[in-house]
């Protein structure tokens, strides 16, 4: 797979009281045609359309954790797919627990893989993909985990050189795959070749969570850092037995983790209008979005990095 760029697109934002202005959780991450869904809120088969990501794309979805505006909409997403002819098979992963969620209770044409992640911590790599995703647990309910989603580095390789050694084109895949290659008796390596490194695009998700040091320690300088921000610092004193981050929170890990760009999203139907009701916590800070239906970031596998930021107004 060759990713040039990136694509996350938020369909829901609130929490399981929503305006319909809002939706409950569910975000796109779109890769070359690979499509990656992070929780699946009631409704989140409308980002399909929304978002127009196709009804074969490739597709894994990750739950976040069972409590139900994070998972209510994977029933009606399989049985819509199956609606519309999807063919392809898709994987579902998520905490325990979540196979009794869906077992039983859907009707496809095509394969579902479920995959219930146990532990504190761990790493999923998946066949033909440069990237991995990694699950960490968090404070939050029981099984609660975070994602993070960890785009190999791309290697830009020196053509002229390539053409100097006489390697053919049919090797250069091989050279950039084992690091090395074999031309008649002579063999190669890649680090012979490298013109440039292009640092990996990471993506981190915390769903549903307190600030945490372990999802912290595994997002560091992370591209796009997308934290639960339910509530404002001064409101979470009110109701201290939610286990939600703030505003301030997220701000906090964004400035510790040294990431790139923060996106506050999870918000409480308290805030009926969030770019309005939460600016003045984060006005000070340039890189911080407060996340809406139909938000679109695109990133540039490039360096110096470029964020592309967008409103889809097919979704509003």
């Amino acid at each position: 797979m060759n990713i040039s760029s990136i694509r996350i697109m938020f369909w829901g934002t609130g929490g399981a009281v929503t305006p319909k202005s809002a939706e409950q959780p569910c975000i796109a991450v779109k890769m070359a045609d690979t499509v990656f869904l992070l929780d699946v809120g009631e409704r989140c088969q409308k980002a399909l359309e929304c978002f127009h990501l196709g009804v074969n794309s490739p597709l894994y979805i990750f739950v976040t954790h069972l409590h139900s505006d994070h998972y209510s909409g994977l029933i009606p997403l399989l049985e819509t797919l199956s609606l519309l002819g999807r063919e392809r098979a898709l994987s579902v992963y998520g905490p325990p627990g979540l196979g009794s969620v869906v077992t039983g209770r859907r009707t496809t044409g095509y394969p579902v893989s479920l995959t219930e992640l146990y532990g504190w911590e761990g790493i999923l790599r998946f066949p033909g993909l440069p990237l991995t995703v990694s699950y960490v647990a968090a404070p939050h309910s029981y099984g609660a985990l975070s994602y993070i989603i960890r785009v190999e580095d791309k290697v830009k390789l020196d053509e002229e050189k390539l053409e100097q050694e006489k390697i053919p084109p049919a090797l250069r895949k091989e050279l950039l795959e084992k690091g090395k290659v074999r031309v008649g008796s002579k063999e190669y390596s890649l680090n012979s070749f490298v013109k440039q490194v292009v640092r990996g695009v990471k993506i981190s998700y915390t769903g549903d969570s307190l600030p945490s040091h372990r999802f912290a320690s595994k997002a560091m300088e992370s591209d796009v850092l997308i934290h639960d921000s339910t509530l404002l610092k001064r409101d979470w004193y009110r109701k201290p037995y939610m286990a939600h981050s703030t505003v301030e929170d997220a701000v906090a890990v964004f400035k510790a983790t040294r990431s790139r760009l923060l996106v506050l999203t999870h918000f409480s139907a308290m805030y009926r209008n969030p770019a309005v009701d939460l600016s003045e916590a984060v006005g000070e800070y340039p890189r911080v979005l407060i996340a809406e239906k139909g938000l679109t970031i695109d990133v540039a596998f490039t360096e110096p990095r470029v964020f592309s930021v967008r409103i889809n107004t097919d979704c509003i």
